[in-house]
């Protein structure tokens, strides 16, 4: 892929500033098994949910949509084989970081 296929990241990050993510004091909240809910549960509760926890707001607002953005074998069980895998977790790991800095 070339460097403009990757633009879109940039405007979604630029909406997502590390104050919202370190603004959350609790690493997790229950639910804690999001999956033993209903499908519709999960849709009526994802923003509730990510606001009550670090985790949850790393994991489905910062993460994964990137994978789904950058596409190819990224939105695929088998990402680890794009070497954007790496980075993409490298950034996930400097977040985690900078959260438990904060907290």
């Amino acid at each position: 892929q070339d460097a403009d296929s990757l633009a879109i990241v940039d405007p979604f990050m630029a909406e997502q500033p590390l104050s919202r993510l370190l603004a959350h004091p609790n690493y997790d909240a229950a639910p804690y098994m999001e999956s033993m809910s209903s499908a519709q549960e999960r849709v009526e509760n994802f923003d509730a949910w990510n606001a009550q926890s670090m985790r949850k707001y790393v994991e489905r607002v910062l993460h994964n949509p990137v994978h789904a953005m950058i596409g190819g074998q990224m939105g695929t069980a088998p990402s680890p084989n794009d070497p954007v895998f790496f980075l993409h977790h490298a950034n996930v790991d400097r977040l985690w970081s900078l959260w438990q800095k904060a907290h």
